[in-house]
This record gives C-alpha cells, structure tokens and sequence, in this order.
C-alpha cells in the first residue's frame, strides 16, 4: 500500500509541474514487467507477500506513463525493458522451480540496473527535479524489510543480498535529493 501511495504521489508531481526532471522513465518502465514477475514468482512460490508486492505494477504503468509524456523514453531503456518482459514471461510459463529460483534472480538483477538510474539520473543532472522524497524514502524502507525477510525468515541468500543493493541505491538517491536543489 505504501509503494501504490508513494508511486501515485510521484505520478501527480510529474503531471502538475509538467515535467520529469531528474526522474527515470527507464526504472518506472522496468518496474512494471518487473513487479509482474514478482507475482509470478510469488504465485509459483506459494508467497501472499510477494504476490502483492507484485500487484503494485499498476503504480508503476501510470508513472510510466506521465514520464514518457513529459520526459520521454532512451533506447537503453527499451532494451532493459525487453530483457525483464522475457524474465517475467520466462517466470509466468517455467514448471521447473530451478529455472523459476534463477530467473527471478536475473530478474532481480535487471532491477538493480534499472534502479540505479535514479540516483545516476539526480547526479547527472545535479537536481532533485521532481523526485518524490516519499517515493525514496518508502524504498528505502520496503528494501531493508524485503532485506531482512530474505536473510532471516525466508533465508534466502540472494533475496536478502539483491534487496540489500535495492536499500544502498535508495539510500544513495536520498542523500543526492537532500544535497541537490530542484533546478528552475
């Protein structure tokens, strides 16, 4: 509930100032596929948890939207986008666990890729532009619990370390909006 709030948030700021500086379409884009993924993989994992995080993917449609609108879209980011469609089809169809445990995990990876062009964004462009402090700070928050849940409850190695890496990517965007001003 907290990613939909603060994705809806972020959505209303691009479309009130009309802009999406210093925001990356090419994370929003690859959110989608990749919280599809996710439910997949939550469905295929018997995990209600993941399943609904997974069910965020709409937030990230209507982001993704407004950022194309008012920012546009780079092939790198196309690209990325083609790779986790396939990880998240691959998911939806795979009977094997093996291969399900492994895509999700290249999943993961793309993910990780695509959500550092938040902070490089703010950094390149040495603005905070229109990012949504909220919108940071609940990653922030939902990676270092997603962090714990896969090294403590679930154990899983690569859940616990891809969700740490999510934390440090936030972490860093928090402290470039907080060193950044919003450029005209």
């Amino acid at each position: 509930m907290l990613r939909i709030v603060s994705h809806g948030s972020q959505a209303h700021k691009i479309w009130t100032e009309r802009s999406g500086e210093a925001v990356s379409t090419t994370w929003f884009l690859n959110l989608i596929f990749v919280r599809l993924g996710t439910m997949f993989y939550g469905i295929h994992a018997n995990g209600f948890l993941t399943v609904l995080n997974g069910c965020t993917f709409p937030a990230a449609i209507i982001n993704t939207w407004v950022l194309i609108k008012h920012r546009g879209v780079r092939i790198e980011g196309l690209l990325l986008g083609i790779y986790t469609i396939s990880c998240a089809s691959l998911i939806a169809v795979s009977q094997n666990e093996k291969a399900i445990e492994t895509t999700f995990f290249f999943l993961n990876v793309g993910n990780l890729v695509s959500a550092a062009t938040q902070p490089f964004l703010m950094w390149r462009e040495k603005s905070r532009g229109v990012v949504q402090i909220k919108m940071v700070q609940v990653h922030i928050l939902l990676s270092a619990a997603w962090t714990m849940y896969g090294f403590v409850v679930l154990k899983r190695t690569a859940l616990g370390t891809t969700s740490l890496l999510f934390t440090a990517i936030f972490v860093i965007a928090h402290v470039l909006w907080c060193r950044y001003k919003k450029t005209a």
